[in-house]
């Protein structure tokens, strides 16, 4: 992952490299709340620390034919 930003509405913005290529993914504020569990930690650690989730769940969106575009990921993608 690289290249990441915070929106004006809380939610994460990275890159995620796979085999076809650079995605453009976007997690909500909501998502990262709910994976981190304490308010007090940033979206970039929050991403940081469950980097390998993140790819697995986008790498298998892109092989599945996730749409073109920015990815949006949200609570239900990180349900167990």
């Amino acid at each position: 992952m690289s290249e990441h930003v915070v929106t004006g509405t809380g939610d994460l913005e990275i890159t995620v490299s796979t085999d076809e290529g650079p995605v453009r993914v976007s997690i909500t504020r909501q998502a990262l709340s709910r994976l981190s569990g304490r308010s007090h930690v940033t979206p970039e650690e929050v991403a940081s620390a469950y980097r390998i989730e993140i790819e697995d769940i986008v790498r298998r969106k892109v092989q599945f034919g996730a749409p073109s575009g920015i990815l949006r990921l949200t609570e239900a993608d990180f349900a167990i």
